[in-house]
C-alpha cells in the first residue's frame, strides 16, 4: 500500500536493554564495573571519576547516566540526581519498563527535592509506563495528558522524549 499512514504495531521487546548490552564491547564497560565497585567500597567521590571518564568514552549511555543519578541521591544532591535522571530518560532506549525505572529515579529525586505533586505525578506516571495493560487502555487519550509531570530543569522543556513521557513543566 503506498501512501498508507499507518504505522504498524510492533510489540516491545520482552527484555530491556541492560547495562552491559548497551555498553558492550566499550571500555566504559570496565569503567562503570570499576565504579560499581568504589561505590560499594563507600568511595563515591571515586566512583563518580570512574562514571564521568566512562561518560567520555560513551556519552549516550543513558546507565551511565543513570549510575550518576543514583550516586547523587546517595550524596544528597537531588538536584543534580534529577537532572541525570531526565538524561538518562531521554537517552534510554524506547522501552516503557526501562522509562519506567528512569522516571521513578526522577520522582525520588523530586520529593528529596521538597516537590511532593511532581514526585506524585512522576510516580504515576513511572507506574503507567510500567504496566503495559494501563498502556493499552490508555494510549495517549485523556488519561495520559491527566498525568503530565512538571520538571524545573530549562534544557529539557523541549525535549520530545521529556514530553512524550509526561515530564514536561506546564508553564504558570
Amino acid at each position: 500500500m503506498v501512501g498508507c499512514a499507518v504505522k504498524p504495531v510492533i510489540d516491545e521487546p520482552q527484555e530491556p536493554m541492560t547495562a552491559s548490552q548497551e555498553l558492550d564491547g566499550s571500555p566504559a564497560l570496565s569503567l562503570l564495573t570499576s565504579a560499581e565497585q568504589a561505590r560499594q567500597q563507600g568511595d563515591n567521590s571515586r566512583a563518580e571519576r570512574y562514571l564521568e571518564r566512562a561518560l567520555n568514552i560513551a556519552p549516550d549511555s543513558s546507565w551511565l547516566y543513570k549510575q550518576l543519578a543514583d550516586l547523587r541521591l546517595t550524596d544528597g544532591d537531588a538536584r543534580g540526581a534529577e537532572g541525570f535522571a531526565l538524561k538518562a530518560l531521554r537517552l534510554a532506549p524506547d522501552h516503557p519498563r526501562v522509562s519506567g525505572r528512569f522516571v521513578g529515579l526522577v520522582a525520588t529525586a523530586r520529593e528529596r527535592q521538597g516537590d511532593a505533586a511532581g514526585a506524585k505525578a512522576a510516580r504515576e506516571r513511572a507506574a503507567t509506563l510500567r504496566d503495559p495493560e494501563s498502556r493499552r487502555h490508555d494510549a495517549g487519550g485523556a488519561g495520559c495528558q491527566a498525568r503530565k509531570v512538571a520538571f524545573t530543569l530549562h534544557s529539557y522543556e523541549h525535549d520530545p522524549k521529556a514530553q512524550s513521557y509526561g515530564l514536561k513543566r506546564r508553564r504558570p
